[in-house]
């Protein structure tokens, strides 16, 4: 089977032996259709549109455990389903992982879009701890200011992608044809949007939850709200779910293969009852901050992102014209549903069982929408990361199990250090912020403390903690020292030297590292939290599911192939040719 690379403006036919066997595309592609597949690149026939849809904790599993209960992929009138026609019409592959740590929303958003693990992008993290103890947040811009808050058209401190050091799929597009391709992004979460839309999207909108407004910032524009985040300002979509119930959308017994309400552990998910129904406010009293707060940790909350995208697919023209735009669209509730109940609670079932009648709507409205419709529109469909299962529930699983505090691993690396330099003031030095341990390196000199010896001892204590399976000095990853293991090439894949630590630590199976006492999280390079789903579906995609081992790091060069452009400069995953027609 041969399948042909485009790289950037240079044409070359190389055949591809393809390495997977999708068990439901066994039919060889004739000569016919692979000279259409390959003309079409070449007459840039494009796809309008492409959808890039990106659910903040989607284990791969939420797709399977629930998979009875979709819609089917094709309705009545032949309406497109939700999750079933994506597997079933798209390619579908099932054992697609990320490939570094740690596993967070930044890093992982940063990943689908660059195709650069950490180490190239630069997000090594949600936030991470700078030598001097000041805070990066990955999306944090000090030179950026809000528009869309109510108190003005501007406030200080925003977010923009300055910190993000690779270039994304949707930038390449954008220098391929002098901008004339539109790239938006949306997401509840400013790094969910603006990650994956990259540096010159023509908008990336995120949720001000304290006054229930959607936001952006001036590295987009001086101006106003782009069009479609003014519409649903005014229109009030986050205000719609006022006084209404989260209550279980199927009988209940359909829930039993999910844990049981009342399971130790669950968070407070800000206020949020433990058990169904969960109420949003009262009818007819307004809206809130309580209540906004509320709502984004309801299946509400995706469905007021599904409904702010189709306005950003009507009043901004995508899809309309000869030139390809994109979308990215991150569902950032299920990440919260996750966190406060965990992947295999209730919440987290009914919230996937509605995100897939939510997708549903999305999917037909698009075809209608875009000009072609579907067969103009190229969907891919991810995770940013996965989850543990709540501690607790994996305790009553009879596997070992536990919490490992921020602050017991903070506690054990000071004293480590206080007991090598017990002639030293050695307080205040170390910030831990998992999984790196970073060093105030400036009063470690001041205070003549060696810094590789500090290193050393501390990492050596680090090892001893009950539930940590390895930490690893900064000299061992950058000289190549580490062990032949698959978690120590993530520490590696994930290690920016300008931006993490002296020391990385990490964390046996279904230990935890974690700020809280409840709820669950994320990181690890354990199956738990790598796999994740990955799905294309639309035009010149092989429908199939396909079992070899893919990688997230895979979307950023297939789109760019399918869009005629090369890959971003720091992609490091390869073209999916298995999948392509």
């Amino acid at each position: 089977m041969k399948h042909f690379l485009w790289q950037g403006a240079a044409i070359a036919a190389i055949a591809l032996l393809s390495t997977s066997s999708p068990l439901l595309a066994q039919t060889p592609v004739s000569s016919e259709e692979k000279s259409q597949a390959w003309r079409s690149i070449l007459d840039h026939s494009f796809p309008r549109l492409v959808v890039v849809l990106s659910f903040d904790q989607m284990r791969a599993d939420l797709l399977t455990r629930s998979s009875r209960h979709f819609l089917p992929a094709y309705g009545s009138g032949g309406k497109y389903g939700g999750f079933r026609w994506l597997m079933e019409d798209g390619a579908n592959m099932v054992d697609t992982h990320f490939q570094h740590v740690p596993l967070h929303t930044g890093p992982g958003h940063a990943t689908i879009m660059t195709g650069a693990a950490p180490r190239y992008s630069g997000i090594i993290g949600n936030s991470w701890p700078t030598e001097t103890g000041l805070t990066v947040n990955c999306v944090g811009d000090s030179d950026a200011q809000t528009i869309g808050a109510p108190d003005g058209p501007m406030r200080r401190e925003s977010s923009s992608p300055k910190n993000l050091i690779a270039e994304t799929v949707g930038d390449v597009l954008k220098m391929s044809n002098n901008r004339k391709s539109k790239v938006y992004g949306i997401a509840i979460k400013d790094r969910g949007a603006i990650l994956p839309s990259g540096h010159n999207a023509d908008g990336a909108v995120w949720f001000d939850s304290n006054h229930g407004l959607w936001v952006t910032s001036t590295w987009y524009t001086t101006g106003t709200l782009p069009t479609f985040a003014l519409r649903a300002n005014e229109g009030k979509i986050a205000e719609r779910y006022v006084g209404k119930e989260w209550d279980y959308l199927l009988p209940e017994e359909v829930y039993d293969i999910s844990m049981p309400e009342g399971v130790k552990g669950v968070g407070d998910a800000r206020g949020l009852p433990a058990t169904f129904p969960k109420k949003l406010g009262t009818a007819g009293a307004g809206a809130n901050k309580d209540y906004f707060n509320h709502m984004i940790f309801t299946p509400y909350g995706n469905e007021m992102v599904f409904e702010t995208a189709k306005l950003a697919v009507e009043h901004e023209d995508l899809g309309q014209d000869l030139y390809p735009d994109i979308l990215t669209v991150s569902f950032s509730t299920t990440d919260l549903v996750g966190h406060s109940w965990g992947p295999h609670s209730r919440e987290a079932q009914d919230t996937i069982i509605r995100a897939d009648r939510q997708l549903s709507d999305f999917i037909n409205y698009l075809d209608s929408a875009v000009m072609g419709g579907m067969d103009n529109v190229l969907v891919v469909l991810t995770g940013d990361h996965g989850a543990a299962p709540l501690p607790e529930w994996t305790q009553e699983m009879k596997m070992p199990s536990e919490r490992i505090l921020y602050e017991d691993v903070a506690a054990a690396a000071e004293d480590a250090l206080a007991k090598a330099f017990p002639d030293k003031q050695t307080t205040g030095l170390i910030i831990f912020s998992d999984p790196h341990v970073v060093f105030r390196t400036a009063q470690f000199e001041e205070r003549g403390i060696d810094i590789q010896q500090a290193t050393d001892v501390i990492a050596e204590r680090l090892r001893t903690v009950r539930g940590i399976s390895a930490a690893y000095t900064r000299q061992q990853i950058q000289s190549g020292q580490l062990p032949n293991t698959r978690q120590a090439q993530f520490v590696t894949n994930g290690f920016n030297p300008e931006r993490c630590g002296e020391i990385v630590v990490l964390s046996d199976q279904f230990f935890y590292n974690s700020r809280s006492k409840t709820g669950t999280t994320h990181g690890t390079g354990f199956n738990y939290d790598t796999h994740v789903p990955m799905v294309f579906a639309g035009a010149h995609i092989k429908p199939g599911i396909y079992t070899d081992r893919a990688d997230v790091r895979d979307i950023a060069p297939t789109l760019s192939f399918l869009l005629g452009i090369t890959a971003p400069a720091s992609s490091e995953g390869r073209i999916l040719g298995e999948i392509i027609k």
